[in-house]
């Protein structure tokens, strides 16, 4: 019997997400390591757009030197300029 990943996948990647906007409330930085964790299974596809709020939570957790490399290598890995 074959694993369908594609299905499993959406599972849990909505479990984590709905996870993440709870905790967006009131627990920075632990917003913070769910939207790391989302990100990190499919960072070139980014399905629920974790690169949009990522940098406000990690402000709002106060994770500066974090936020900078992200954009620093974020800069590299897409090759453009949309990261100033």
């Amino acid at each position: 019997m074959e694993l369908d990943h594609e299905d499993g996948n959406i599972k849990w990647f909505r479990f984590v997400h709905n996870g993440h906007y709870e905790k967006l409330e009131r627990c920075f930085e632990t917003a913070l390591n769910f939207g790391k964790l989302i990100f990190t299974m499919d960072p070139q596809r980014d399905p629920l757009a974790v690169m949009l709020i990522i940098d406000t939570v990690a402000i709002k957790a106060k994770q500066y030197t974090w936020l900078k490399t992200l954009y620093q290598t974020a800069k590299v890995y897409f090759h453009n300029n949309y990261f100033l």
